[in-house]
């Protein structure tokens, strides 16, 4: 079978490896300054993706909470970039974390429009004290299957709610 094989292991710039995950990607393999540098450069489409979206919303007038959530998602591909680049901890925060603030951000989004001042400050107070939750939580578990659990409920609680619109 054809295949090309990986160059053999170095130490990249971003050196030592401190992130709880490690994708399937050899470390370091085409160059010393991404860890995964497919993870890494495919994150520059999620970059692309935010900034057209925000200007989209601008040129178009749409909610400010649009704009916000293509923030969101921006920042989800940077946080995702620089976790693949360096695979450090922080940057594991960062990646994962913006993940859900945006989730949270998205689901304000969709569950607040047309609703009442009061149902809507519930709401919002209710995801901020998700969010809160996750992000004490999940520093303090620093546990990557607690993570993946997490953001399953999260899409499963929004698939409930949207279920019962569909025809």
């Amino acid at each position: 079978m054809f295949h090309i094989p990986y160059p053999p292991a170095r130490t990249g710039f971003w050196s030592p490896v401190t992130s709880t995950l490690n994708w399937c990607e050899e470390d370091y393999y085409a160059t010393i300054y991404f860890a995964e540098i497919v993870n890494s450069l495919t994150n520059a489409l999620f970059l692309f993706l935010g900034v057209k979206g925000i200007i989209s919303c601008r040129k178009n007038g749409h909610d400010f909470i649009f704009q916000i959530a293509f923030i969101g998602y921006f920042i989800v591909g940077l946080g995702s970039l620089l976790f693949h680049s360096t695979l450090k901890y922080p940057m594991q925060l960062v990646d994962e974390l913006s993940m859900i603030y945006t989730t949270c951000l998205m689901c304000y989004a969709t569950f607040s429009f047309s609703k009442s001042t009061k149902a809507r400050a519930i709401l919002g107070s209710s995801l901020l004290g998700l969010s809160i939750f996750i992000t004490a939580y999940y520093h303090y578990l620093q546990d990557p299957k607690a993570s993946s659990d997490r953001n399953w409920c999260i899409h499963l609680y929004h698939l409930g709610h949207l279920a019962p619109a569909l025809p």
